[in-house]
């Protein structure tokens, strides 16, 4: 396809390469998740949790500026394997599921996995290093979900919060549902398309 694009504009541009540096780029591309929110017009914050085995993860928030904290409902979304949690944005607003959810007046909290784009801390390693990656499914089930319902219940005096996952994540709720009843009680989930086969 680039060759058949590189002679159709090889007449307009004295080098073939020219036409490709001139092409028009999505300005969300340079943008983090923060500044990609604010720009379609949402309210945002982002917030650092520290799970019990020293991974640093970031939460963002996002909500409209229409109705106060305490009317809303809590909603945590989940992104899936590989993908961090700007997958609930990326598209427009009228089909990204964060900002359908705020505009229908929930206080939503995008979540980050442990090794994700915006989760990448730790309190002794960084990513770079082989010792950051030692973990499997069964530790971001045990630590990260956990951490992360037990930081936002307590932030929105909510009682109950929803989940929103696919890919990975259906399967560490699972795990969690049934081991931890401090966070059975206060997530009620909702499951897509698990990955259970991956290793």
């Amino acid at each position: 396809m680039v060759f058949v694009l590189l002679i159709r504009h090889n007449c307009s541009y004295s080098n073939p390469l020219d036409f490709l540096l001139d092409i028009k780029s999505d300005p969300e591309i340079y943008m983090n998740i923060s500044e990609i929110i604010r720009k379609q017009g949402y309210a945002v914050e982002e917030h650092e949790i520290t799970t019990n085995d020293d991974y640093i993860l970031c939460l963002v928030r996002l909500y409209t500026n229409q109705s106060s904290y305490r009317s809303r409902k809590v909603v945590l979304p989940q992104h899936g394997l590989l993908d961090p949690s700007h997958a609930w944005v990326m598209n427009l607003r009228n089909q990204s599921l964060g900002y359908i959810l705020a505009d229908y007046g929930y206080d939503v909290w995008l979540g980050n996995s442990r090794g994700s784009t915006y989760s990448k801390k730790h309190k002794h390693f960084n990513s770079s290093q082989m010792e950051y990656w030692e973990f499997s499914w069964q530790e971001m089930s045990s630590y990260d979900f956990p951490a992360t319902v037990k930081y936002i219940t307590p932030i929105t005096k909510t009682k109950q919060l929803s989940y929103v996952g696919f890919s990975q994540y259906p399967i560490f709720t699972c795990f969690v549902v049934e081991n931890l009843k401090v966070c059975s009680s206060k997530a009620l989930h909702i499951q897509e398309r698990q990955a259970a086969r991956h290793t």
